[in-house]
């Protein structure tokens, strides 16, 4: 008879396999599980921070208040910059708050804001800016707010990959 036959013939009459592999279980098992959880509950919270944060984006300007929106989009960042430990993603967030100021400091309060009519009857804003200044730099608004939105979501994708 083999050795090996005896040996787990043995361990196999004592019950010790079961214990090895109860063993196993209580340590490894639940580690992988507790893990898993721990990664479902940081995207189900990434997500719900982020997707706050994008409505918020995509809505700027389409309010009365900048100055409301300002203090809005700085209140539902909070959330989004606890749960990442990405510090591009980080300062993007940052960054994009402070342009967003300066903006809305530079072309004024939405007092200063006209409507005016181009020669097709469309909307168009005016402040005490030239209406080119301003386009140009709402581009460069709406460029960084697409920068961040693909930010937030790769980030947020990257959660379920860890």
């Amino acid at each position: 008879m083999d050795i090996w036959a005896i040996i787990l013939g043995i361990i196999g009459a004592l019950g010790l396999g079961s214990f090895i592999s109860r063993f196993f279980d209580i340590t490894w098992f639940t580690n992988i599980l507790q893990k898993r959880e721990r990664g479902k509950w940081l995207f189900e919270r990434k997500y719900d921070a982020y997707l706050d944060l994008i409505k918020e984006i995509r809505a700027l300007g389409m309010g009365n208040n900048k100055n409301k929106n300002i203090i809005e989009l700085q209140y539902l960042s909070a959330p989004a910059i606890m749960l990442t430990q990405n510090k591009t993603l980080i300062k993007e967030i940052t960054d994009f708050i402070v342009s967003l100021k300066e903006f809305d400091d530079f072309f004024g309060s939405d007092e200063s804001y006209k409507i005016a009519k181009d020669s097709k009857g469309n909307d168009i804003v005016m402040s005490g800016q030239p209406v080119q200044k301003v386009t140009i730099e709402l581009m460069k608004l709406n460029k960084r707010s697409e920068t961040l939105v693909e930010l937030l979501k790769k980030d947020l994708f990257s959660t379920i990959e860890k």
